[in-house]
């Protein structure tokens, strides 16, 4: 089985389907591979992803986990609003829909669950979006793509 497709696809959890329709019609393979990367550690803390230099902001944009909590926040250094809404189980990164609002700035962390993370200056809005696939010994595997 590919680690990309993790959770169970179910209508009511699923924003954007990856394609296909109803009736039972087949959803399309998943084609956004995005970068894996491991978030933690043995030490308790907050540990960041950097998921590149933002063209809006010209800083460095991401994600941090705390491995305290299991919450996610989001990263940004030039940007001074910082939100997450858990978009629940999906199947694959383009299972995450686009931006539903919300202001909370931490999400717990759920397997197979997707997040979109909104950065924003004032001026400039970025998004980046991640798959939590899964959690051990103080360490979270997630998959993302940005922008």
């Amino acid at each position: 089985m590919n680690p990309k497709m993790l959770g169970v696809l179910t209508a009511a959890s699923l924003m954007i389907s990856c394609g296909g329709g109803g009736g039972g019609a087949a959803a399309a393979a998943c084609t956004t591979s995005g970068n894996t990367v491991n978030l933690g550690g043995s030490v308790v803390g907050n540990y960041t992803a950097s998921f590149g230099i933002s063209p809006a902001f010209g800083g460095v944009v991401g994600v941090s986990f705390n491995n305290s909590s299991l919450n996610f926040i989001g990263y940004a250094n030039y940007a001074n609003l910082k939100y997450i809404v858990d978009v629940g189980a999906v199947s694959c990164l383009e299972s995450i829909g686009a931006w539903t609002g919300g202001t909370a700035t931490a999400a717990a962390f759920t397997a197979g669950h997707g997040y979109i993370l909104k950065y924003s200056n004032g001026v400039s809005t970025e998004y980046a979006r991640f798959i939590a696939e899964s959690y051990s010994n103080g360490i979270a595997r997630i998959t993302w793509a940005y922008p």
